[in-house]
């Protein structure tokens, strides 16, 4: 009896290594056209972040300029808060309010006929106190009055001023408001147990 042998012919060596090569090319050309395509969309973005970054070095020197600008005007304005800061005490002080304006009414020859405190605001930030004030005198004098008073060391608002002609002579009757803040509080002076 004879062993029963396998019906496929047998292929030469040769044939066997062409058939190997051919499929090894064929997996190679596969791999290939497989990592092509993200490899491509790879070097496009590549390209594209490297365009971006030469873009932004030649707006660099505008960016610079920018950046001073920036720098300068946000010192102004830590400057602009820390003088108004200054100019904001813990207290009321409306007395102290009063004594600068008899002063400066006396100097630009202006008459007070009336000083009333009004109510007091207080928010998270700041309180405030309005006082009314009537007063009497030339129209130069009342201008110059509150200019000056705009220029005290007190943070005083104007915000709410009234002037009427008197018929009888040249001299203007005036009402103001002022806002006379105080007891300002910033983030920095919160305390840890106050945000609780």
């Amino acid at each position: 009896m004879q062993s029963r042998q396998s019906e496929l012919p047998r292929l030469p060596v040769r044939v066997l290594h062409v058939v190997a090569a051919v499929i090894a090319v064929a997996v190679a050309s596969l791999a290939c056209a497989t990592l092509n395509q993200p490899l491509k969309t790879w070097r496009r973005d590549l390209d594209r972040r490297a365009e971006l970054v030469r873009e932004k070095l030649t707006q660099g020197p505008t960016l610079r300029l920018e950046h001073a600008k920036q720098t300068q005007e946000l010192e102004e304005l830590h400057a602009r808060v820390e003088e108004v800061t200054r100019r904001i005490p813990d207290q009321p002080r409306e007395g102290e309010f009063l004594a600068d304006l008899t002063r400066l009414a006396e100097e630009q020859s202006v008459a007070i006929e009336d000083f009333q405190r009004g109510a007091a605001i207080e928010t998270a930030g700041y309180s405030a106190v309005t006082v009314s004030v009537r007063l009497r005198g030339g129209y130069r004098g009342v201008c110059q009055l509150v200019e000056e008073i705009s220029k005290l060391p007190r943070l005083a608002e104007l915000t709410e001023m009234v002037i009427r002609r008197e018929t009888d002579t040249n001299d203007r009757s005036v009402s103001v408001t002022y806002a006379l803040y105080y007891g300002l509080t910033t983030a920095g002076d919160a305390s840890p147990d106050a945000a609780l």
